[in-house]
């Protein structure tokens, strides 16, 4: 498995960008997902000196309609700025389009491309002998197609275009980075 060796999280980071946001905690592959899946539903709202309505902070305070400290909005009253840098403050939404499909694809293939890395990277089946020697000549050359090149064979056994497993292959991948192989194949172990 010389080519698991050769993999840069930046080339995982191409096909699933919110792995850069992972944090260091478990390391079992269905935690990874699920922390993707938050990633994908965070937005950011800023809160501070122009958060309330708009003014502008002029002198530590915001001069609104009524050219008084703070800021007048019709019919709420004058609500006092804040001097201080505005803040960004995390918004989950799991009504996105893109958590909505993530949440999609992730019951369709997930299971799949797991089971599918395991016999890939933990056993010598024959189903993926000339996957792993064409990914031993990729890493031999320097090359960095990995994900795309599991991901075709992947879903081309699920019947389904790459592009609908490669940030799931990516997943996996990374959760074994994290972890040795072996330690990977030892935890999902059946």
């Amino acid at each position: 498995m010389s080519w698991l060796n050769t993999i840069e999280k930046e080339d995982l980071y191409k096909e699933c960008a919110e792995l850069k946001k992972v944090s260091r905690g478990k390391n079992d592959m269905d935690s990874l997902i699920n922390q993707v899946r938050n990633i994908k539903a965070t937005s950011y709202v800023s809160v501070g000196s122009r958060s309330i309505a708009g003014a502008p902070n002029v002198g530590g305070y915001g001069m609104g309609k009524s050219g008084m400290r703070g800021t007048r909005i019709a019919g709420f009253g004058t609500f006092p700025s804040y001097s201080e840098k505005s803040k960004k403050v995390p918004i989950k939404n799991y009504n996105k389009k893109s958590v909505k499909e993530f949440d999609e694809n992730k019951s369709k293939y997930w299971d799949y491309v797991k089971k599918e890395i395991r016999i890939l990277v933990c056993t010598d089946n024959n189903k993926y002998a000339k996957l792993r020697n064409k990914l031993d000549k990729l890493a031999s050359k320097g090359d960095t197609a990995f994900v795309a090149t599991i991901s075709s064979v992947i879903a081309g056994s699920l019947g389904v275009a790459a592009g609908f497993v490669s940030g799931f292959v990516a997943i996996a991948l990374y959760g074994i980075m994290k972890v040795s192989i072996n330690a990977y194949c030892k935890m999902t172990a059946v």
